[in-house]
């Protein structure tokens, strides 16, 4: 199911990406598979995201980022933050962006990644500047 959003969502066949998405996501909490749901989660928000449904991204991601800190995937919370930081920039709720960004930041150091870090940094400090202005 994951993979048939994939591959809708790179032949910009957003509608089906979103329902095979979603249908993922539905299937693998069903049977319990966490991971599975949470990585589907983080790619329905992409899907959401490439439409401009940016509430619903922002839903997304968040369900996305709370499985994976449940499941200690410290990876994956890391990348569902920073999307989730893009989907709250994107809605102006810029005091959250930053918040989730620094979680995301910290995520980050933790595991010595520091090339992604120094990406949630730069958009830490984007979100943290559009508050001034």
């Amino acid at each position: 199911m994951r993979n048939f959003g994939l591959a809708y969502m790179e032949l910009g066949m957003y509608s089906d990406s979103i329902s095979a998405h979603q249908r993922a996501v539905d299937l693998y909490h069903e049977t319990g598979d966490f991971l599975s749901e949470g990585l589907s989660l983080n790619d329905l928000g992409a899907a959401l995201m490439r439409v401009s449904r940016l509430n619903e991204a922002v839903d997304a991601y968040s369900k996305a980022a709370a499985i994976h800190h449940e499941i200690s995937d410290i990876e994956g919370e890391g990348e569902a933050l920073g999307n989730l930081g893009t989907a709250l920039l994107r809605v102006r709720r810029l005091d959250e962006a930053v918040d989730v960004y620094s979680k995301a930041a910290a995520i980050y150091h933790e595991i010595n990644d520091i090339d992604r870090e120094k990406r949630i940094e730069h958009l830490r400090a984007v979100a943290n500047n559009e508050r001034w202005h």
